[in-house]
């Protein structure tokens, strides 16, 4: 029998074998994507894989092989090789999920997909409880854990020293071997970002110097309610006593100049222990914000309450009772402090 093409032609000697080499070629191809796309050897979870820095292919195989992920090192590490033009090879922590194949790994690495993680500021922390939750983040690298306030700050890029504040409250991404310093300067831009926003549609007639004392304001409207409808009123308040060269008297800044030596009780006596904070001592605002405020905040410390309150107290249910005058503040702190047993002797305002 003579072999001919599809021309009618007889195949040559040399055609014949191009021919069973194709036909080779084809079916070795074929048993090749067959292995690839074999599961890898997963036990009913997802799992993360660490690739390191400057890992080739043939040792990236070889690892998995050796974690018994896979089978067999051979038929990955060729059809890599064979698909090299695909890409290179990308370091980073990887999610291997249930169900997923060698060559969906394969191209999972290529594409660099790396397993990103998560980290969350709260509005109202302080600078104290961010470094401590940043300092116990998983797979971050702490490079800021012996800095200063003013280092981090030189970091940063800024001359001043004070960093409380500056810090924006929101839920900011990385990924495993990222530093700390790489995450509070996300968290900072954001910050500058949003007060420059703010800042630029502010209400005019303020009696702002800049927009650090709005950062200020914002901080003790963020500790002084969660209550969405009575920032801004607070906001009035604050700055209608600022304005007219009353003290402030705002227990949060109280609290924040103790520091550690604030035991959960504020006493009538604190209010009259001297610190830079202590807004009953001290006219004007504190030296610097108390806490990361978030953008409902800012936006009420630039955008006051057409009120003309001085003075404030809580309800008791997270709302606060505003007057225009001391005596009728005073029937208000009678009605939902004093009645109720829950006298915040830092709401309640003294004139001096």
């Amino acid at each position: 029998m003579q072999i001919v093409s599809n021309l009618g032609r007889p195949l040559t000697y040399a055609g014949i074998c191009l021919v069973l080499t194709l036909i080779i070629a084809a079916g070795g191809w074929f048993y090749i994507l067959n292995q690839v796309d074999a599961a890898l050897r997963l036990q009913k979870t997802d799992l993360a894989f660490e690739l390191n820095e400057g890992t080739s292919l043939g040792g990236m195989v070889q690892e998995l092989h050796r974690q018994g992920l896979i089978e067999s090192p051979l038929w990955l590490r060729i059809y890599g090789r064979l698909t090299a033009n695909s890409g290179q090879i990308k370091a980073g922590e990887y999610l291997l999920r249930v169900a997923m194949t060698q060559r969906d790994l394969l191209q999972l690495i290529r594409e660099g997909r790396v397993i990103q993680r998560q980290f969350t500021i709260i509005e109202g922390w302080n600078l104290q409880r961010i470094r401590a939750e940043v300092a116990s983040a998983d797979g971050l690298l702490h490079v800021t854990t012996d800095m200063t306030e003013t280092e981090i700050m030189a970091q940063l890029g800024i001359e001043q020293s004070r960093a409380e504040g500056w810090f924006f409250p929101d839920t900011y991404r990385y990924v495993k071997g990222a530093t700390d310093l790489s995450l509070l300067t996300q968290s900072f831009r954001r910050m500058q970002t949003i007060l420059e926003l703010e800042w630029l549609d502010r209400e005019r007639n303020l009696p702002y110097r800049h927009s650090y004392d709005a950062l200020v304001i914002a901080s003790m409207i963020e500790k002084e309610t969660g209550l969405e409808s009575d920032r801004d009123k607070i906001a009035a308040v604050f700055l209608r006593r600022w304005q007219q060269k009353i003290r402030l008297q705002s227990d949060p800044t109280v609290i924040y100049g103790m520091g550690t030596h604030f035991d959960g009780d504020l006493r009538r006596s604190d209010l009259r222990k001297p610190t830079p904070y202590n807004t009953y001592t001290n006219f004007g605002l504190p030296p610097s914000p108390i806490c990361s405020p978030g953008q409902s905040a800012i936006h009420a410390a630039l955008h006051p309450a057409n009120i003309t309150s001085l003075y404030f107290v809580s309800r008791g249910d997270g709302s606060s009772q505003f007057s225009d005058t001391l005596e009728e503040h005073n029937r208000a702190v009678v009605q939902f402090q004093l009645e109720n047993k829950k006298s915040l002797p830092g709401r309640e305002f003294v004139e001096q």
